[in-house]
């Protein structure tokens, strides 16, 4: 029957709705003094009639109460009920991940699970085995960032004797089978840490398809999200039947997905450098469709002649017409005698010159356009050979990289 309130030492606690339950206990929102809002678990009463079941919540409360860390749920009260029933007081989430589940996206997941993970490597550091990690153990609130592993009713504590989490009477066994490694299922077989790391790997494979993974033919996380097609073959590390082919611990786990996501990410790229095709330069160059001619000729104040060509005349085409017109030129048109400015290229002569200068000038305009370009698509091409040059170098690099990153173990 639900209490309509909680005492504690120093705290009084109105109990709301029920928000959970489980084989050992009832879970409800309640609010303190200040209308704080909390969540209570109470120990159901037949649980409270077994010795054990109240040894391991009381371990339970014990851990809870001097733990932590940000991904293990927090004991922040407890006591007694009206009808000696143990309860304690715990922050209230907005749900367990199994809710949330279906909105977790590829890129997510991946977050999502490393949380886990490191609520469960601090358990195991401090020699506490969950046995019973499975979504509804996970809490969350604000969609995810902020994870918390919940439910150690059935954990394995350093000071108790070795139980096995699965025995013939129906009160004892764990709520739910799937996520249960096969040692787990067997009569008096050792349970170890090894039997999370199991149910890890499907809470993985599960965040990703949305599916938990029974038998060989399961949907991969690879068919699920591509990019995170490498996580397949941790999952089935985490998987193996022998708990002794699995990861010896969660750290373990953390490396090998950071080197193979490492690893993927660099093979993906070389993939991309060698499919890479380099595209040919367009040139956008004026005198390419209109080579430079001449369109006026002007004779100004008896001794400036002004040459005004179809184009302006840019700084390379004027190097050109310099290397070519020094080449053949008539002492009274000397190239570096020419001045230049926009679309104008002017020299001071005579009159009777003038004319001859002009005439020179034609023949030269042929040289300089087929020698300009010439210049320009040696560097057009010299530019294409130096990008390849950088793509092989990348890939090589890249390939270098990932050999010495796995011959170091990182």
């Amino acid at each position: 029957m639900k209490p309509d309130s909680l005492d504690s030492t120093f705290a009084t606690y109105t109990v709301g709705v029920q928000v959970g339950q489980g084989g050992n206990g009832f879970v409800y929102e309640v609010a303190n003094e200040s209308g704080n809002k909390f969540a209570a678990k109470i120990l159901n009463p037949s649980a409270a009639l077994k010795k054990r079941k109240l040894k391991r919540f009381k371990n339970e409360i014990l851990f809870g109460t001097n733990n932590y860390h940000d991904n293990i749920i927090r004991v922040m009260d407890h006591g007694l009920t009206q009808d000696d029933l143990p309860f304690f007081i715990m922050p209230l989430y907005e749900g367990s991940l199994d809710s949330l589940l279906p909105r977790i996206d590829e890129d997510a997941a991946l977050g999502v699970f490393l949380k886990i993970l490191n609520g469960v490597e601090a358990a195991h550091l401090l020699g506490v085995t969950h046995r019973d990690l499975k979504p509804q153990n996970i809490l969350y609130r604000d969609n995810g960032d902020e994870l918390v592993i919940a439910d150690f009713g059935i954990a394995l504590f350093n000071e108790e004797e070795l139980y096995t989490a699965v025995e013939t009477k129906d009160t004892d066994r764990l709520a739910n089978f799937v996520y249960a490694a096969p040692e787990q299922k067997i009569r008096d077989r050792e349970v170890t840490k090894s039997a999370d790391i199991f149910s890890l790997g499907l809470i993985l494979n599960e965040l990703f398809t949305k599916e938990v993974p029974q038998g060989k033919n399961h949907k991969t996380i690879g068919k699920a999200s591509e990019k995170h097609t490498y996580l397949d073959q941790v999952v089935d590390k985490m998987m193996q039947s022998a708990p002794g082919d699995r990861y010896g611990d969660i750290d373990a786990i953390k490396s090998d997905i950071s080197n193979r996501g490492k690893e993927y990410v660099s093979r993906q790229k070389i993939s991309k450098l060698k499919a890479k095709v380099i595209p040919e330069e367009s040139i956008e160059d004026p005198f390419f469709d209109e080579p430079m001619e001449i369109v006026n000729v002007d004779f100004v104040d008896g001794s400036l002649l002004r040459l005004t060509m179809n184009h302006e005349v840019t700084p390379q085409w004027r190097q050109t017409f310099l290397e070519i017109a020094s080449k053949s030129h008539y002492d009274f048109a000397a190239p570096g005698h020419f001045k230049f400015k926009n679309d104008v290229i002017s020299l001071t002569t005579t009159l009777e010159r003038a004319e001859m200068i002009v005439t020179k000038f034609k023949e030269w305009l042929p040289d300089i356009d087929a020698y300009y370009r010439g210049e320009v698509t040696r560097k057009i091409s010299e530019r294409k050979h130096a990008r390849e040059a950088d793509r092989k170098k990348a890939i090589k690099l890249e390939e270098e990289r990932i050999e010495l990153v796995k011959r170091l173990g990182y």
